[in-house]
């Protein structure tokens, strides 16, 4: 089966966006740029060849640089929000512990703890996140 002039050139395209897809890092993006270097019926070994492609190519490493700035981006973030959820999360025992030190405190009678006690309960309950000052 012979095919049209239009089924041969998507054919030619898919074969591309495949080798294209199978490239990786910075042999991907020249790929990508030389593809569209072609696209605009730019003819090989010309200068405007060339500079189409090294521009293209300039776009496709800045687009790559900016998402990698973004993905950083959000990493740093998630990393912030973690040590803010751990130091709220010891901030609130470190409270509960004062309660309880402050009730055991009027409740002598009843109930009496001591300080090694407290500080005891104080490392197990904050874990090693906490500062000596804390607990």
């Amino acid at each position: 089966d012979s095919l049209t002039s239009s089924q041969d050139k998507a054919l030619q395209t898919a074969r591309q966006t495949l080798f294209i897809e199978k490239q990786t890092g910075d042999e991907k993006l020249k790929a990508q740029a030389w593809r569209d270097a072609e696209a605009q019926g730019l003819k090989q070994n010309t200068a405007a060849f060339r500079e189409y492609y090294n521009v293209r190519l300039e776009t496709y490493r800045q687009q790559e640089k900016n998402a990698q700035a973004a993905r950083d981006e959000r990493n740093a973030n998630n990393q912030l929000k973690t040590e803010l959820n751990q130091q709220e999360t010891i901030q609130q025992k470190l409270n509960k512990l004062r309660q309880e030190a402050l009730l055991a405190g009027q409740a002598e009678s009843t109930k009496e703890l001591s300080r090694e006690q407290a500080i005891l309960n104080a490392q197990q309950s904050l874990g090693k996140a906490a500062t000596q000052e804390q607990i």
